[in-house]
């Protein structure tokens, strides 16, 4: 007689977090990719300790951080560390002796692979979070990706951690190309616009994927309203928001009226890596934090309401169930307002 291979059993823990789902009747739990459910640092840091000196020695320029603050200066005007044209938008590009495919060759896809490479290598999900989502996917709710990354740059990162099997949705961001005046060639965009059409069609298990406009970027709430319109949720206090970033992740909560717990883990980094992403790879000579919510030490003055500062991706669901209760864990009084984040 065969014997009935025994039911994995479920941590507690886990195990609440559905109980506190269904109690509370959230239909919907939103969540950030970056800094939430996998950390984007601990790949973009090491890549950039790598690329900048060889960057260096290509070009023969002395200044480490000259190289790094112009390739953020680009960053910074499309609003994302992984823009398909980051190296050519520079002066560097400008500057470079040679054509196109030689500059290609000789600086852009040495960056992109440094970046591909370690994606690969050191890109991981924070702990508790698959077990977290699967808790919640077998309790029917339904969990959405609501992503200010460039679409073709989420779902490799949502496939490659195995969360695209877990998540009914996915969000993110079109990619704008470079504008005339620029002065870029064809042959100068042709790579870039490579990147976005293969990675973009990456095989996916999300039941909807859209790439939406830039207007949608957060902390416009645009694309959490989208995601409630695709899944018929028309109460906005049974939608969960989950989001490292209080200015953008916090701001759309507050506007629609969800519920918002911080990641707060997802800014716990290294004091080498803040120091790239908020001083090295900042525009800004005098270094001082962005405050366009894509660095990591920029803190608003005034916060969101929230629900719960969370210090892993299981714990975020475990405060559902003080959720519910009227302006309980709510830090601010009901006349704060998104523009103050």
């Amino acid at each position: 007689m065969t014997q009935k291979k025994p039911r994995k059993r479920r941590r507690p823990g886990v195990q609440r977090i559905v109980e506190a789902v269904k109690q509370h009747r959230i239909e919907m739990v939103a969540t950030d990719g970056d800094g939430t459910m996998y950390p984007f640092w601990d790949y973009f840091v090491p890549a950039m300790q790598k690329f900048i000196p060889y960057l260096a020695s290509v070009l023969d320029h002395k200044d480490l951080d000259s190289l790094s603050r112009e390739i953020g200066r680009v960053m910074t005007l499309y609003g994302t560390h992984e823009h398909p044209w980051s190296l050519e938008e520079t002066w560097m590009r400008k500057q470079f002796a040679g054509s196109a495919e030689e500059f290609r060759s000789t600086v852009t896809v040495p960056f992109w692979a440094s970046l591909d490479r370690y994606r690969t290598k050191y890109l991981r999900l924070y702990h508790d979070v698959r077990e977290t989502l699967q808790a919640l996917h077998e309790a029917g709710i339904p969990v959405v990706l609501v992503s200010d990354a460039p679409a073709h740059m989420a779902v490799v990162r949502a496939t490659q951690t195995g969360v695209d099997e877990l998540l009914a949705g996915c969000y993110a961001l079109e990619t704008e190309e470079p504008k005339a005046e620029a002065g870029l060639s064809d042959d100068d965009l042709s790579y870039g616009r490579e990147r976005v059409r293969e990675l973009g069609n990456t095989p996916h298990r999300f039941k909807i994927f859209r790439t939406m406009p830039k207007s949608h970027e957060k902390p416009s709430p645009l694309g959490l309203q989208l995601a409630m319109k695709d899944f018929g949720i028309t109460d906005p206090s049974k939608v969960l928001f989950v989001g490292d970033s209080l200015k953008k992740d916090g701001g759309v909560a507050q506007t629609v009226g969800a519920l918002f717990v911080w990641a707060r883990y997802g800014t716990n980094l290294p004091g080498g890596y803040k120091e790239l992403i908020d001083v090295k790879f900042n525009p800004s000579a005098h270094g001082a934090p962005s405050t366009s919510g894509h660095g990591v030490s920029f803190l608003p003055e005034v916060l969101p309401p929230m629900v719960a500062q969370a210090a892993s991706f299981a714990e975020l669901l475990k405060h559902l169930v003080r959720a519910r209760s009227s302006n309980t864990g709510t830090i601010l009084t009901p006349s704060a307002t998104a523009s103050a984040t």
